[in-house]
């Protein structure tokens, strides 16, 4: 999709709709997802982009937190502007799955890298090309939420 396809959105509604559309899914594993957004948070972004990338990370949650978690998965994202920031708007996107090792931090971005049993080396390489062509980045951020991995999505405001 090109830049055109770009349209004005509330992140929270965005957001909000994405986890209400994967919540049956999410059930079925016993996972909770939750959002925690600012009503005022707007932003000007290619939408099936945006759906795509959030997809591929919650698909990857998907697939790693049964391994560890015996009762409840849980997947928090959060949605917030750094003023100052040369990308102001940033997503965190948290699990309580395994989290990622130190070496291979850097890996899962590369194409056809998986760690996953049965996995293609896709979902992430093209998650953060998707970031790139947002104008953003895509990296895992130091700071661990739920002691398994938070991906930090970064965008420009519009």
């Amino acid at each position: 999709l090109k830049s055109g396809d770009k349209k004005q959105i509330t992140l929270a509604n965005f957001l909000g709709n994405f986890v209400y559309t994967i919540l049956p899914i999410a059930a079925r594993l016993n996972i909770k997802a939750q959002v925690n957004a600012p009503k005022s948070l707007t932003l000007n972004i290619n939408l099936s982009q945006l759906n795509q990338l959030l997809l591929n990370l919650f698909l990857n949650s998907m697939d790693f937190i049964p391994l560890v978690r015996k009762q409840t998965g849980e997947i928090v994202i959060t949605a917030y502007r750094e003023k100052e920031a040369e990308l102001p708007i940033k997503i965190e996107f948290s699990d309580n799955g395994p989290g990622v090792n130190e070496r291979n931090r850097e890996k899962i971005f590369e194409l056809l890298y998986t760690t996953k049993k049965g996995g293609s080396g896709l979902g992430l390489a093209i998650s953060k090309k998707l970031a790139e062509e947002m104008g953003g980045k895509l990296s895992i951020k130091d700071t661990i939420r739920l002691n398994g991995v938070t991906f930090l999505l970064e965008l420009p405001q519009n």
